[in-house]
């Protein structure tokens, strides 16, 4: 992936997330999906283990997401 980098980062809340940005170095093509991890070694973990392919053989069934209904 020339040019394109992971970035981790500590949030305001004081947990920690990742990116991972395109060739272009703009594109965000890839996040935690706000997750919150404890430390830097954690977020990195976990990005690297997405980005390496860690989780390419998973069950892929998708479906759309529908928010729980308020009562």
């Amino acid at each position: 992936m020339a040019g394109s980098r992971l970035v981790a980062y500590e949030r305001a809340d004081k947990t920690w997330g990742w990116r991972l940005f395109g060739d272009n170095g703009s594109d965000i093509i890839a996040t935690d999906g706000n997750q919150g991890y404890e430390n830097v070694a954690e977020a990195i973990e976990m990005a690297s283990k997405v980005v390496s392919g860690h989780y390419a053989n998973v069950d892929q069934k998708m479906q759309r997401y529908a928010p729980p209904k308020e009562s």
